[in-house]
């Protein structure tokens, strides 16, 4: 027996928001974004989340993203992101994604990072929800890394390999 899926779904960004605060050396740049989708599904809907922020319904509110990010001169910088969104169950579920200090821009290609993260594995991983290409999340990041996405409290060493292509290497350890 094969099951017949028809999928339908458009993706809507509300807000988007970056005024931008300057004094001196000092920037702060908040965001806000608010991503919903509307959609039918001849299938169970629930079933076809593979992400925590993946549609589940008819209408669902993927995130309401809070974000701020600052930065001190060329060297120092940091963000803190905030997300609310519709859990499977129609409830309202948030946490902080990611808040973590950087020191980039170093000589020789460095970037040194310390929080809490989504790390730098794939090309995907570390891909917020309002620069998804697709309502879903990506299979390839949900089947190996989960609901989640592989987020961590960890420090990161990062290099940018000298190369034509931009590729960059990084070690992380936390949990």
């Amino acid at each position: 027996m094969i099951n017949k899926i028809q999928l339908r779904a458009i993706t809507v960004t509300a807000i988007s928001i970056t005024p931008i605060f300057a004094q001196g050396d000092i920037t702060i740049t908040p965001n806000a974004h608010l991503h919903s989708s509307v959609g039918a599904s001849t299938s169970d809907k629930a079933s076809l989340a593979s992400h925590s922020h993946d549609p589940s319904d008819d209408f669902s509110v993927q995130g309401l993203v809070l974000s701020l990010s600052g930065k001190k001169g060329d060297h120092i910088a940091g963000f803190v992101s905030y997300i609310s969104y519709t859990e499977l169950d129609n409830g309202i579920g948030g946490e902080w994604e990611e808040a973590f200090l950087k020191i980039q821009d170093l000589p020789g290609g460095f970037e040194f990072r310390g929080g809490r993260m989504l790390n730098r594995v794939s090309t995907q991983n570390n891909v917020h929800l309002h620069g998804w290409s697709f309502v879903d999340a990506n299979l390839t990041t949900t089947r190996f890394f989960g609901e989640e996405a592989l987020l961590t409290n960890s420090i990161e060493a990062s290099y940018m390999l000298p190369i034509e292509h931009t590729s960059q290497l990084s070690v992380a350890w936390g949990e």
